[in-house]
């Protein structure tokens, strides 16, 4: 029974609570070894003004079939964005102005190490994916699948499903004329 004055109220939500303001500059976060690895890209409004939606294509382009890559609403650091928010067999950390391909990059190589994933050759792999999908829109398709058997041949451990996309892209262009 609850004390007189005293009001008595259930919620099934609890409120987040605000990170300290005292973070260090670099979160340390467990390396993964074969653990579960969430990203999580803020797309709310001040982190899409600064690139939150490229980082998150970025980030599906580049990231190995164990990563799960989504966007989420705000976390909560408006204003050092687009921030990313990433846990590593549940610890978890916020990083803030990743506005590039290269810094996601960079991000995914400090999340998994260097021996799972390869910053330079995802980068070049992306690079020449978006390339050969340029080529297709273009109508050239001989010169999309080059690129695309290309981009194969890297090895990069991210985004083949959408290199793969785009290889049937050119296949069924090449079919249909």
């Amino acid at each position: 029974m609850a004390a007189a004055g005293a009001t008595a109220f259930s919620c099934s939500l609890a409120s987040p609570r605000r990170p300290p303001r005292h973070r260090s500059r670099r979160p340390t976060t467990p390396r993964a070894s074969g653990a579960a690895v969430e990203i999580r890209v803020c797309t709310n409004r001040t982190c899409a003004r600064q690139g939150g939606r490229e980082v998150l294509a970025a980030l599906e382009g580049l990231a190995p079939t164990r990563v799960d890559v989504a966007s989420c609403g705000c976390l909560g650091r408006c204003g050092a964005g687009p921030n990313i928010g990433a846990s590593v067999s549940g610890s978890a950390a916020v990083f803030g102005h990743v506005g590039t391909a290269a810094r996601a990059a960079q991000l995914l190589e400090h999340l998994l190490g260097a021996s799972g994933f390869d910053a330079a050759a995802g980068l070049a792999a992306l690079a020449a994916r978006e390339k050969a999908e340029a080529a297709l829109e273009k109508g050239d398709a001989a010169e999309a699948e080059a690129l695309l058997t290309e981009t194969l041949r890297m090895n990069a451990c991210g985004g083949l499903h959408l290199v793969y996309r785009s290889r049937r892209s050119c296949l069924h262009c090449t079919i249909g004329r």
